[in-house]
């Protein structure tokens, strides 16, 4: 028969053991939860990059679809340049070089003009312009009419005030 004691042991080993067991659990969904809630902001956060991005491209007048379509379409003749040289390099015959500029020559056109239309949406990035129209400039001078005189009123009531002792 086992002692009081033995058995008062074996309870706290058991009890002690509940409680790493316990432990250890919560400290596992604690560290899940952390996983979580850093996917949850690390996809907010990427959602909101791409759509501020966009909204400041569109704000600028400038179509995002448009854009990688013309980057596309460098890749495009990137590659045609790329193939069109290893043909060339292939063939070294007599008047190659000559043969390989003017069959670069319309290519390089291209991609030189797509570079120039892609260098200008990249400035207008830049360089963003903001019109208003004449409706909203006649608004805006009114408000500030409006403005200034409430100053010169309060200016006007509180002035001569200001210096007397009453």
């Amino acid at each position: 028969m086992a002692t009081f004691a033995g058995r008062l042991g074996t309870a706290l080993k058991s009890l002690i053991l509940a409680l790493l067991n316990a432990s250890i659990i919560l400290i596992i969904l604690a560290a899940l939860a952390v996983g979580f809630a850093v996917n949850a902001v690390h996809d907010f956060a990427q959602s909101s990059a791409r759509d501020i991005g966009r909204s400041a491209i569109e704000g600028a007048g400038l179509d995002p679809s448009a854009i990688e379509a013309r980057m596309a379409a460098i890749a495009d003749d990137v590659a045609a340049l790329r193939q069109s040289v290893e043909q060339r390099a292939a063939d070294r015959g007599e008047g190659s070089t000559r043969r390989l500029a003017q069959a670069l020559a319309p290519q390089l056109d291209r991609l030189s003009e797509r570079l120039a239309a892609v260098r200008t949406a990249i400035e207008g990035l830049s360089h963003p312009t903001v019109s208003l129209d004449p409706e909203t400039l006649e608004g805006l001078e009114a408000i500030v009419s409006n403005a200034l005189n409430a100053l010169a009123d309060i200016a006007d009531d509180d002035g001569p005030a200001q210096g007397t002792a009453q």
